[in-house]
């Protein structure tokens, strides 16, 4: 059996450390992460993965992009 072997970059590991939590700031991963949870609920019909897409979806992510609004650096300021 072979045994996965992760590697996280220095800055993510001293956030981590430092911060308790990882960075999110890419709102091109929020919105991947709805449409990769309505593609699962079809996929797999899962009920809930359709619902936390759709309440992500919900947050409108268009309305951040119009009034220059993204996830921030730091946790609680955005």
């Amino acid at each position: 059996m072979k045994l996965a072997r992760v590697v996280f970059a220095p800055k993510h590991v001293q956030q981590f450390v430092k911060e308790g939590h990882l960075k999110w700031e890419s709102l091109g991963e929020f919105l991947a992460l709805f449409e990769s949870l309505a593609h699962f609920s079809r996929f797999k019909g899962n009920s809930k993965a359709k619902i936390f897409g759709r309440t992500l979806e919900s947050a409108n992510p268009g309305k951040l992009m119009e009034n220059k609004k993204s996830p921030g650096r730091r946790w609680g300021i955005g």
